[in-house]
């Protein structure tokens, strides 16, 4: 009897023993693999199609020497941190020699932007990343002077997924798509096309060196109009946008822009009448800031706009208060 409780007690010792030694060595073990804090890409696309392409992301807790980062297929002007480089077999290796790294890359990169018509593009990136990102920013300049949109105006979705924000430089139109955790590979897709052609903006010249005479026109013929409002009365109520039913739902002026509340209260002035042309006139803004910010209204459903030639015509169809 005294042999068999001898013999608990030496496994049970033998037992404390294996957890000490099991506890002691995953502690001794390293924490983890390096955290991937944030990721920002940046695509610009140059008149002739070409995109350069930037990426930009914070390591912590790193142990590693180097990482290798694969390039897209046919990437030129390949830059690390600021120094050119070569790929080899279709990717660079990045010196990460630091617990806490801050890696910039950048390159060209032809044929990811396909032409559908004389002036209407496809822009189409398929995003991927070694290892877990906690944050990633994903953001696409415009060429100047472009806007988005199918220009054939059908009802096909022009950006995919949807971005969450678009925005302007003032000389380019951003869409900027911003994810916690994201799962790569992920694709990104849009559609934009050339604001005018070269015949209209050679007419648009033209026209601004007679431009006296046309602001002649427009008031005579704002004058008349303003007449022919006052003596239609009520048929002048009657849009074909259902505005009046529209107008019964709102949105806080807290949630706009600055930009955006400047805007709408041109469209407020103009008593709801107004064309995108005559916005960016009054404003003295840029075509391309303007469109922007037209998107973003007509995203947020508070303007609807309609075609109308090469112009736009836009009215309110939420109440801002």
């Amino acid at each position: 009897m005294r042999n068999i409780k001898r013999k608990n007690s030496a496994q049970r010792i033998a037992k404390l023993v294996f957890l000490a030694w099991f506890i002691t060595f995953i502690l001794a073990v390293p924490s983890g693999a390096a955290r991937l804090e944030l990721l920002e890409i940046k695509d610009r696309i140059l008149d002739d199609r070409t995109i350069i392409e930037s990426i930009s992301f914070s390591m912590t807790n790193n142990t590693l020497k180097s990482v290798s980062v694969g390039l897209p297929a046919g990437a030129f002007n390949i830059s690390v941190n600021g120094k050119s480089t070569e790929a080899v077999n279709g990717s660079v290796a990045v010196v990460t020699n630091c617990e806490t790294c801050a890696i910039h890359l950048s390159y060209g990169l032809k044929n990811a932007v396909k032409k559908e018509s004389s002036e209407s593009y496809v822009f189409s990136r398929t995003l991927n990343f070694p290892g877990k990102v906690e944050r990633m920013e994903y953001s696409v300049f415009l060429p100047p002077g472009y806007i988005l949109g199918n220009k054939d105006m059908t009802s096909d979705p022009s950006i995919v997924p949807s971005a969450s924000e678009i925005k302007t430089d003032g000389t380019s139109i951003i869409v900027v798509w911003k994810e916690a955790k994201p799962v790569l590979p992920q694709r990104f897709y849009l559609k934009y096309h050339g604001h005018e052609s070269m015949e209209s903006a050679k007419s648009e010249i033209i026209n601004e060196l007679s431009e006296w005479a046309v602001l002649l026109l427009i008031s005579i013929f704002a004058c008349l109009g303003f007449l022919a409002g006052f003596l239609l009365g009520t048929k002048k109520k009657r849009m074909p946008l259902e505005e009046a039913s529209l107008l019964e739902k709102y949105v806080p002026a807290s949630l706009l822009s600055p930009d955006e509340k400047e805007i709408i209260r041109v469209i407020k002035e103009s008593k709801n009448t107004i064309t995108q042309k005559e916005i960016t006139r009054q404003l003295n803004w840029s075509k391309s800031k303007v469109s922007a910010l037209m998107t973003n209204l007509e995203h947020k459903k508070i303007v609807q706009r309609e075609k109308i030639g090469r112009n736009y015509k836009v009215q309110l169809v939420k109440e801002v208060r």
